[in-house]
């Protein structure tokens, strides 16, 4: 779990997934790299996706998100979870 990311992403109109993903790993490992004064490549070229179909997969992959930290064995100092507005509507 410290090693990767999980989000759940709605990508405005006209925009692909895999132009989304490529820039939030760009714009993160250049800010990660800068804080530990290091250089090349910090995220692995593939992606997870999946396409959320239904309110209650959207759920589902919610609840693993938040519980996976746990599973991982991590102190809730060591991560960061973010529960957003628009998801708790819909529960």
């Amino acid at each position: 779990m410290p090693n990767h990311a999980h989000w759940i992403v709605i990508p405005c109109p006209g925009w692909k997934i895999e132009d989304l993903c490529g820039s939030v790993k760009q714009y993160s490992a250049t800010h990660i790299n800068k804080l530990f004064d290091r250089k090349g490549k910090l995220w692995q070229h593939e992606n997870f996706d999946h396409i959320v179909r239904n309110e209650k997969e959207l759920l589902r992959i919610r609840n693993y998100i938040r519980d996976n930290p746990t599973k991982a064995g991590l102190p809730s100092s060591e991560y960061l979870y973010y529960r957003a507005a628009w998801i708790d509507d819909i529960s």
